[in-house]
């Protein structure tokens, strides 16, 4: 094995924050003909030949000499687990077959984008186990100043804002700024997050340094504010609103694109 000149070939790596794999395995069942890589198996034999020489000593006169050739053989069996080269094999793949465009620019629903810029996350079930304790303690990082009527009205908001917390579905939603400006809405499930939530909380706040990378599928594109069309009855049309304020209180804004996302990683550079 010639480890160390494997290493020095390599320029950069990958940190993943958020590997989807259920979608990676589907991709590359449908860019490999034979499917899903899950391990890799490696036999190496090494011989080694042994000289022996025998003296012949009788007679004295026919005295000579007479060889034998012996071969010990090691083998070695190796088995590696694959399942890391699947994102970076799908990456690969994808682009190669031209179904990965970089950007956002020009985009169409159903797209596989791959962006890069900063992002924020938002950890809803965070939230909701931290909201409570957390209100007296936002209500007197404003209060100096304040009126007691002023206070009150700030706690009331704080507890209204509580209450919507309290009913949002406990998922991780993320915002990115790419380096042309466009901006990303997207859902993370925390099954597939390499990084725990609490983790990126706890060390960052909102929002995370350094750039990130993206691969998703754009299935949202930036809209404007104008009400939607009337989809029918006064009930369906009644409850349409409902769903569009919950979106407008707590959803994709109406100015970014909505993203699936599948890969998110950051890239490691050598020192």
């Amino acid at each position: 094995m010639h480890v160390a000149q494997d290493f020095q070939s390599i320029d950069s790596l990958y940190d993943f924050l958020y590997l989807d794999r259920s979608r990676l395995s589907a991709f590359m069942a449908q860019v490999f003909d034979d499917g899903v890589l899950t391990s890799v198996k490696k036999t190496e034999q090494t011989a080694d030949g042994i000289h022996n020489g025998v003296e012949a000593g009788i007679p004295k006169l026919l005295k000579g000499a007479s060889s034998a050739q012996s071969t010990n053989t090691t083998s070695q069996e190796m088995q590696f687990d694959s399942s890391w080269t699947l994102p970076l094999n799908v990456l690969d793949g994808l682009d190669q077959y031209g179904f990965i465009r970089r950007g956002l620019a020009d985009t169409r629903i159903g797209q596989l984008r791959l962006t890069c810029g900063r992002v924020s996350v938002l950890d809803i079930k965070l939230l909701q186990n931290m909201w409570t304790p957390l209100l007296d303690f936002f209500v007197r990082q404003e209060a100096a100043g304040k009126s007691a009527k002023q206070i009150g009205a700030l706690k009331a908001e704080y507890k209204s804002i509580g209450a919507l917390i309290e009913k949002l579905p406990q998922s991780v939603q993320m915002y990115l700024t790419d380096h042309d400006g466009d901006q990303v809405w997207m859902t993370l499930n925390s099954e597939f997050m390499v990084i725990n939530p609490d983790d990126l909380a706890l060390k960052h706040g909102g929002h995370i340094s350094g750039d990130w990378h993206v691969l998703g599928c754009v299935d949202a594109l930036p809209e404007d504010d104008s009400p939607p069309p009337d989809i029918g009855s006064a009930l369906a049309s009644s409850m349409a609103e409902m769903l569009n304020a919950v979106r407008l209180a707590a959803g994709r804004p109406f100015n970014h694109y909505g993203m699936t996302p599948i890969l998110i990683f950051r890239q490691i550079e050598k020192g």
